[in-house]
């Protein structure tokens, strides 16, 4: 199952650095495989539980009370994994809206230089490019408008007063 939870995270890994928006559904297998083994993981911690009262005050409780701690450890970083799968999955659609926001800042630039390389030649600016700056500086602010929405949104999923809380906030 390890491998399988590798496989898919450089999967997701590669859509990533390629560009590529990721979707959720992208998450699904790596959380399914998470779960997974946390079920395997639990049965293991569960069972060397019981392994470690039947064999306490002897050689054995050792190996047993190792194998508990590791079992243990695994699922909380599984468990945290999770965590984080599900965090990136709220907050994509923010995520896309600050990607467009870069888009818009860097078309507005763009727009910008074009309008100062004509000032600077002296040559006469079509209204459009005006127009055209206009609306990008609406579609900025209704991003931004939506953001807030969206960050306001993803703080109220999330326990007042918490680390995500406060990110949210700020």
């Amino acid at each position: 199952m390890q491998r399988v939870a590798e496989h898919y995270q450089h999967t997701l890994d590669a859509i990533q650095s390629q560009g590529k928006r990721v979707v959720a559904s992208d998450y699904d297998n790596l959380k399914r495989n998470a779960q997974q083994q946390i079920d395997v993981m639990t049965t293991i911690r569960d069972e060397n539980a019981r392994r470690m009262r039947e064999t306490f005050g002897t050689s054995d409780y050792d190996e047993y009370a190792s194998a508990y701690v590791q079992a243990e450890s695994t699922i909380a970083e599984l468990t945290q994994k999770q965590y984080d799968w599900n965090k990136a999955i709220r907050e994509m659609p923010l995520t896309e809206m600050q990607n467009q926001y870069t888009d818009l800042q860097t078309e507005a630039t763009r727009l910008e230089d074009e309008l100062n390389s004509a000032d600077a030649n002296r040559k006469k600016v079509n209204a459009d490019l005006y127009s055209e700056l206009i609306s990008n500086g609406d579609k900025q602010i209704k991003n931004l408008e939506n953001q807030k929405r969206s960050l306001l949104s993803l703080q109220r999923s999330v326990e007042q007063g918490s680390e995500d809380w406060r990110n949210y906030q700020s």
